[in-house]
């Protein structure tokens, strides 16, 4: 029963671009306007008009890797090369990456400079353990004071598997769930306030 539950949901769920959604919050969430400048021309007419400049990396991201035993290493190899690829788009973006199953027990600062490195660090401390637990995430990150400054937090997992006590997310920070599980897609949509995609990693 268990294998055709989950050969229907594969068949029905629509697939979404994980790669786009990864793109599109790093877009988001590290450039912003600064308007705390002035255009020199308007000032010379004596008009003060705030000048917009782009600026990256503004509000970092988190990526939480879930590396419980049923996520392969190429699927996380595939999260960091993607996350190189984006680098190219947005060169002064910044990435917080934690590893976790049921605790957190890396993380790894990463930019443009450092991403090949960090890859082969990942791929060396990368443990399997079992399923991913959401509420260690968010006691790491608010004990380390990572939540002054992130603005969105992306699970890349198979999903949560705990129906009795739903956790809570941190609340100023947008979350997001990339799931390549259609069973764990739907455990994690019950979490309230969890932006959840249905994924293909190896896409």
């Amino acid at each position: 029963p268990g294998s055709l539950r989950r050969h229907v949901l594969t068949q029905t769920k629509g697939k979404t671009n994980w790669r786009t959604i990864l793109k599109d919050i790093i877009a988001k969430t590290n450039t912003a306007y600064d308007t705390g400048r002035f255009a020199k021309r308007p000032m010379a007419a004596g008009v003060f008009i705030p000048r917009t400049v782009l600026v990256e990396n503004l509000a970092p991201v988190a990526a939480i890797l879930d590396t419980s035993g049923s996520m392969s290493s190429n699927e996380i190899n595939n999260f960091l090369g993607e996350l190189k690829r984006i680098f190219r788009f947005y060169p002064n973006a910044k990435v917080l990456i934690l590893l976790a199953h049921h605790v957190v027990y890396a993380e790894f600062k990463v930019n443009k400079n450092n991403i090949d490195s960090i890859s082969h660090e990942v791929a060396q401390k990368a443990a399997k353990g079992g399923g991913i637990n959401i509420v260690p995430v968010n006691n790491y990150i608010v004990n380390h004071g990572y939540d002054k400054a992130l603005k969105a937090l992306i699970f890349f997992t198979d999903g949560w598997y705990c129906d009795k006590h739903i956790p809570k997310l941190l609340t100023n920070v947008r979350n997001y769930a990339l799931i390549n599980d259609p069973q764990g897609f739907d455990a994690m949509q019950k979490i309230p306030n969890m932006n959840c995609y249905y994924v293909d990693f190896g896409k």
